[in-house]
């Protein structure tokens, strides 16, 4: 397989463990959807990851999958067998944290996880299908909206309410949690009970490769008092009436699209793509908040910490729950978190390991990036111009304090841990994504001048960098 040839399609902080699963779980996908799951190649340098995939396989799966919406529409392909899939995999993981793990023998906590990684294998082709739907499907909804007697104002004001979610996003619903509690303080009402519902319902928001610790009451805290710098309560009110002039927009959608339900049946499938884009991330990373006391179990048993054992391979893993070996090499755990990936040749359904760097190296797909551009283009997500010092973030973790009011944020793409600095943010800019990524919802349901998907925008610009961001045209201009 020709891994230079592959399109990049993610970049964040990612483990091995993660990696596997994305890679191993497409070998079902034919299976479920008809159609075979791009070539991936998945690369690994110190502990972050990018993802890149077969660009015309890509192409070959939103055609089907389109023609699929247009014949039985997303409820009848997608979600009645996604949302039980989604169901049951959380309420699995939830059984995992109410077992006495310490009192499981090797042979019951082999079989423990290996029903997880079966579950989360089968999960996992659902999610990548919401994943890949995202320019396929605006795309489309561009090309069809060209048929209708809709000019560009229409055009403009409208297509806000044809991508917004179905359902309210957990961002979304924190955010107005997090700005009840600002106004309650601000009005000199104690909150200290309100602050720790905040924490034991959305304390998962950190987890991803489960080595990260949940949040505390603390980080809520701090949220919560920069939500007190500014008026809560208009916020909140401004949110509610942003709510109603969102659902007159579908409604006017509907009527005036009336005569073109197959245009309508991809609208609905935009909407519901939006939701599920954002709640896959809620559901995983709730699912790994329950999920780690297995992994913390067995990295126990392991004689490694948790940010080791997610760099072993499956392979590992079950060789200690089998009782043949107690230790996994640490000094390779440690090298393959500097530099390995995984490949995948669905044609040829066949995962694979490389671990050797100079391999990896020469595998690792290759990108034509001029980074002496003075300006460049994305999609814009939520116009609006402004001008501002630019901070590019790769790991909240390490980087959230650097991060001051006003500055752009720059990412690759962002996820439930960029909530924070995409509320202190007076702009974004991201490599990666559409219409429908989480970066484009939360913009715009925070109104957050954002462009997505320039390709370059971490490569081309720099911690200080003075840009103008101007969402209206979809254009960064770096000025100073």
């Amino acid at each position: 397989m020709n891994t230079h040839t592959l399109k990049k399609v993610w970049s964040k902080k990612h483990s091995l463990r993660l990696g596997e699963n994305w890679s191993f779980g497409p070998l079902q996908f034919e299976e479920l959807f008809g159609v075979k799951f791009p070539n991936q190649f998945i690369g690994y340098k110190d502990g972050f990851g990018s993802g890149y995939v077969d660009q015309e396989m890509l192409e070959a799966c939103y055609k089907h999958v389109i023609a699929e919406i247009y014949k039985v529409g997303f409820e009848e392909y997608f979600e009645k067998s996604a949302v039980p899939i989604f169901e049951s995999f959380l309420l699995f993981s939830k059984t995992i944290a109410s077992t006495n793990l310490a009192d499981l023998s090797l042979k019951e906590l082999h079989n423990l996880w290996a029903e997880f990684t079966k579950k989360e294998d089968e999960w996992m082709n659902y999610v990548w299908m919401v994943f890949l739907l995202d320019d396929g499907l605006t795309t489309e909804l561009k090309k069809r909206l060209k048929e209708v007697n809709l000019n560009e104002e229409d055009h403009s004001r409208l297509l806000p309410a044809m991508i917004a979610p179905t359902a309210k996003t957990a961002a979304y619903t924190l955010k107005h949690e997090l700005l009840k509690i600002a106004k309650k303080s601000k009005e000199g009402l104690p909150v200290d009970e309100d602050l720790k519902a905040a924490a034991d319902t959305y304390s998962y928001f950190s987890i991803l490769n489960m080595d990260e610790e949940p949040l505390t009451v603390s980080y809520f805290k701090k949220e919560v008092d920069q939500l007190i710098r500014g008026n809560p309560a208009e916020v909140l009110h401004q949110s509610e009436i942003d709510e109603k002039n969102i659902e007159a927009l579908y409604k006017e959608v509907k009527e005036k699209l009336s005569g073109y339900p197959d245009i309508l049946r991809l609208i609905d499938a935009c909407k519901k793509v939006s939701f599920y884009r954002e709640y896959r991330n809620d559901l995983r990373q709730e699912s790994y908040f329950y999920a780690r006391h297995l992994y913390l179990e067995i990295a126990k048993r392991a004689d490694v910490s948790i940010s080791e054992l997610i760099c072993a391979t499956r392979e590992e893993v079950a060789s200690v729950l089998d009782g043949d070996k107690m230790v996994i090499d640490k000094i390779l755990l440690s090298k393959r978190k500097a530099c390995s990936a995984i490949i995948s040749n669905y044609r040829e359904n066949k995962v694979w390991y490389e671990f050797d760097e100079h391999k990896v190296v020469e595998l690792w797909p290759k990108e034509n990036i001029d980074t002496s551009v003075k300006e460049f283009k994305g999609i814009s997500a939520f116009k609006g111009n402004v001008r501002g010092s630019v901070k590019i973030i790769f790991d909240v973790t390490k980087q959230a304090d650097d991060f001051k009011d006003g500055d752009i944020l720059v990412a690759t793409t962002t996820n439930l841990t960029f909530i924070p600095l995409i509320g202190k943010a007076s702009a974004i800019i991201t490599d990666e994504g559409g219409l429908l990524t989480h970066t484009a919802i939360v913009a715009r349901e925070l109104k957050k001048v954002a462009i997505v998907g320039s390709k370059v925008a971490t490569k081309v610009l720099k911690d200080g960098d003075l840009v103008e961001v101007d969402a209206d045209k979809g254009v960064v201009k770096i000025i100073g």
